[in-house]
């Protein structure tokens, strides 16, 4: 009976942990795939600003623009840099199949790698200390 117990309240622990691994991978993938997310939107913002600047300046100061051609032609390629990247060309809906779906994958992911990582220390700690009953007991003593 105490043996039947013991391997409930392992089960019952192992699963906890599973479960705060998993949650806590899913946390991070989300948080990962929002940072990449919103870093290329905000690079995006930052050159679509400049470039508008740019146009608003050949209207006001035409000449200053000319001087500058060099300057404005970085900026309109850091533009369709930016417009380019995956991040900014993904709709709504399929970053949030994304995030859910990253979510999920490294929420079994997290779960499924503690119980493997459990079971497997389980079992070389049950051969090791079978090995080891074994050598102490051809021991002189």
């Amino acid at each position: 009976m105490n043996s039947m117990n013991r391997k409930n309240n392992f089960h019952k622990v192992t699963s906890f942990l599973a479960t705060c691994a998993g949650i806590t991978l899913a946390c991070v993938c989300v948080l990962l795939i929002a940072g990449e997310y919103h870093s290329a939107r905000s690079k995006f913002e930052i050159h679509d600003r400049e470039v508008k600047g740019w146009e608003a300046c050949r209207q006001a100061n035409p000449t200053y623009y000319q001087a500058s051609t060099e300057a404005v032609s970085s900026s309109t390629e850091s533009l369709a840099e930016a417009k380019s990247n995956f991040w900014v060309r993904i709709p709504k809906v399929q970053l949030a199949g994304f995030l859910a779906l990253g979510g999920l994958g490294s929420a079994a992911a997290g779960y499924l790698a503690t119980w493997g990582i459990v079971l497997l220390a389980r079992l070389c700690l049950g051969k090791f200390s079978g090995w080891l009953a074994v050598r102490l007991q051809g021991c002189p003593g």
